[in-house]
């Protein structure tokens, strides 16, 4: 049975058996199991019931607990992986790689390859992150150095997988920033059979040729398509099985392969070098999907952002530690980490599940800060211990570490206590000059001082080193934090000159650099710089993954203000307080540092009163939602906008 035309070409289809694994999305982390651990145990059933049935297996978190519970089974999986017909997907998980750092998602890389290769012996090569929300740019790099030949995805900027942006194949080239290029594909993970005969091999036959012909419509000349077979929380396609080898007589042939995706990509790849299909080059990110849950549930972003940046900073300080004696936490920051990568999948980190899997998420990013925050404690304890801070008597060694790969200059805050209550005090450095310190709180308030929270300004703090500061006895105490207060609505430092305008409800009115003399904001269409635009929402589906504003908005600019202006020896700071909607006040404060070339933001909802501190549920319609957003109109002419 042939539909189309084949006759002159030598075509064929890689078809990939598998499942996707949602791990957390609306379920409890139990049931999800429970579910899993049936439909791999019937793929296991049926791959050894028809020898030709292959399997696509991939995440960890489902993966490697069956494989841990079912010990009979383990050389089962171990001999369809040598054999071919079980593959895997050299990651631990679908990471959502927008929300987390480029860190994280190379040592999801590794954790997977760790498992897949050095426990179930395969050496994956197609990175698999199909239901992903989207993708950062630099992903071609960074797969290309983890010896992927390509990567194959479902999620675009449209609701629906099959459609593309325009003029752009689903088969192309992803370049990242430094010039590496990788193919990618755009393909549906979700095959449906049904659609073209009660009986579900002729459909069969009739959507592959099918999606075949719209590929070479795509791509002319192209001899292959892919096909993924992997519907969410799936069983074996019971049709199939025992039926495997009749997709060797389809006409175009289809190939069933667990390896069908790196099949697939070397086939293209080779055609591509002999035939010069006309395959393009993308250097943007054309799939941005789900863009709401860059924002839901932003606790969750909070804790993965503070549980990875104290992971890196414990393993660099426990290496010098180690190498100092103390043991290396391997165990600890192993566990941490696992924490960190199960709660970067896309429906975990993202916000976008009930609120069962974010209870569990919580209750594992804050093991991974307790393990990684110990770990980075003792670590520099044993290395403190080793600092030479002996000086003459009644001084308060502070030692000032550097996390980062290259010198850095910033605000230090410190919590200091005194042997005995002193009236004043002051801070040197190592060769004895005095640094400029003040005074955010103290006990007790007045009188002598018993310890007090002191900021500095720490200059030329080494990569991967340290600084050592003291605090002395002295006749005074350092300057408060808010030493002087004015009516001023313009602060500069050398760096920067900013003004804010009453009339525009305290927004941004200008911001100069000195040094170039240009001018940052553009006030010409009306709106400042810094203002707080309040964004009505209305009904629409699934809330936490989508923006659904409707048109309705309101400014800060419209509203009144206060004023004021504060200074001390580290910076000064323009703190605006007004009128907002569904709240008390907006604070919006503005620190310009005296020698950092860095302006701080921050703004204030104070007693915001949008549903009546209710949760949004899903599917229920609600128009009592509001979307908050800070504008900066920049004065950057000829600009192009892009999303990175």
């Amino acid at each position: 049975i042939v539909f189309g035309d084949w006759s002159s070409d030598v075509c064929s289809s890689d078809l990939v058996p598998g499942v996707h694994v949602d791990p957390v999305w609306l379920e409890s982390q139990e049931g999800y199991q429970k579910i899993t651990f049936a439909n791999l145990y019937q793929f296991l059933r049926a791959a050894e019931a028809d020898t030709a049935f292959q399997i696509f297996l991939h995440e960890i978190p489902y993966l490697k607990p069956y494989y841990d519970a079912y010990p009979h089974d383990r050389s089962l999986i171990r001999r369809l992986v040598k054999q071919g017909r079980i593959a895997t997907g050299g990651s631990y998980n679908q990471p959502n790689e927008t929300t987390i750092s480029g860190e994280a998602l190379i040592r999801n890389i590794l954790y997977g390859r760790l498992f897949h290769e050095n426990v179930l012996g395969d050496y994956p090569q197609t990175y698999a992150p199909w239901d992903v929300f989207g993708h950062i740019i630099q992903l071609p790099q960074i797969l290309q150095k983890s010896e992927f030949i390509g990567a194959a995805f479902t999620r675009s900027n449209y609701r629906d997988p099959s459609v593309r942006v325009p003029d752009v194949p689903s088969l192309y080239w992803a370049v990242a920033p430094d010039a590496s290029t990788l193919l990618f594909r755009k393909v549906d993970y979700g095959f449906d059979w049904r659609g073209y005969s009660f009986d579900m091999s002729m459909s069969a036959r009739q959507k592959l040729a099918g999606m075949l012909q719209d590929q070479q419509n795509q791509i002319p000349g192209i001899k292959s398509e892919l096909i993924l077979e992997a519907n969410d929380e799936k069983a074996p396609t019971t049709w199939m099985i025992g039926r495997c080898n009749e997709f060797k007589t389809y006409i175009p042939e289809v190939k069933l392969a667990a390896n069908g995706m790196t099949d697939y990509f070397k086939a293209a790849a080779a055609q591509i070098q002999t035939e010069s299909l006309d395959v393009p080059q993308v250097s943007r990110d054309e799939s941005q999907y789900n863009e709401g849950c860059e924002l839901s549930r932003f606790d969750l972003k909070m804790g993965n952002r503070l549980a990875e940046n104290t992971l890196i900073s414990a393993e660099k300080f426990a290496t010098f530690a180690n190498l100092l004696g103390a043991d290396y936490p391997a165990a600890a920051l192993d566990r941490a980490w696992r924490h960190v990568l199960y709660g970067q999948h896309h429906d975990g980190i993202t916000g976008c599940g009930s609120d069962i899997p974010y209870l569990d998420l919580v209750a594992g990013y804050h093991e991974a800060l307790e393990l990684s925050g110990k770990a980075l404690h003792d670590a520099l304890q044993q290395i403190s211990s080793q600092v030479t801070t002996r000086r003459e008597n009644d001084l308060i060694p502070i030692i000032v570490y550097n996390a980062l790969n290259w010198q850095r200059d910033d605000i230090v805050h410190a919590d200091i206590t005194f042997a005995q209550p002193v009236q004043g005090f002051e801070l040197i450095d190592e060769q004895g000059r005095l640094v400029e310190c003040i005074v955010e709180s103290c006990q007790p308030a007045a009188g002598p001082m018993a310890s007090a929270r002191i900021a500095f300004l720490a200059m030329q703090v080494p990569s991967l080193g340290y600084r050592t500061f003291w605090a002395r006895p002295a006749a005074t105490r350092p300057a408060p934090v808010a030493q002087k207060k004015s009516a001023v609505t313009t602060i500069e430092n050398k760096y920067f000159r900013l003004t804010v305008d009453e009339s525009l409800g305290g927004g941004l009115a200008s911001l100069v650099d000195k040094e170039s003399g240009n001018e940052y904001i553009n006030t010409r269409n009306g709106h400042p710089g810094n203002e707080l635009i309040q964004l009505k929402e209305g009904n629409g589906f699934e809330p936490a993954w989508r923006f659904l504003t409707t048109g309705a908005k309101f400014f800060s600019k419209d509203t009144r203000c206060h004023i004021e202006a504060f200074e001390n020896p580290l910076f000064k700071r323009i703190i605006i307080t007004g009128d907002m909607p569904r709240m008390k006040k907006r604070v919006q404060e503005i620190t310009l540092y005296h020698n950092l070339r860095r302006i701080d933001f921050r703004t204030s909802l104070v007693d915001y009163q949008g549903l009546q501190g209710q949760n949004i549920l899903e599917k229920i319609k609600h128009n009592d939602r509001d979307f908050y957003c800070i504008g900066f109109p920049a004065n950057l002419q000829g600009s192009v906008p892009v999303l990175e």
